[in-house]
């Protein structure tokens, strides 16, 4: 169990940490352990990622809050312009107790940057 990012973090990390929900039908994370997931479709501001090294996702589906985390493969474009689907390799599935802000403390914005 991790109660904030920073428990999932290490110093030399360049993160990019995203919050997604189950919402019925609708797909926004493909979890693939022996090879590559994705998680899509963001916004994203691609200078930044070119420096990300690690993938934090935080899932919420059927009451829990799920935390995958991964290093990032990259990104690449979906349908809707400007927006792109991270992937990334899963590295390590947790859960956490606290609501999206309260993990990330950085503001209620479904993408945050780290550092």
């Amino acid at each position: 169990m991790v109660n904030c990012l920073q428990d999932v973090l290490s110093p030399d990390d360049q993160c990019v940490c995203v919050f997604t929900q189950q919402e019925g039908s609708q797909k926004n994370l493909v979890l693939n352990p022996d090879g590559i997931s994705k998680s899509g479709i963001w916004k994203l501001d691609q200078i930044r990622m070119m420096w990300v090294n690690k993938v934090v996702v935080y899932y919420r589906h059927d009451g829990i809050n799920e935390i995958i985390t991964g290093h990032c493969e990259g990104i690449s474009p979906t349908i809707f312009r400007d927006h792109y689907c991270i992937e990334f390799k899963v590295t390590n599935i947790d859960q956490t107790l606290n609501g999206w802000e309260d993990f990330c403390k950085e503001g209620t914005e479904p993408i945050q940057y780290y550092p």
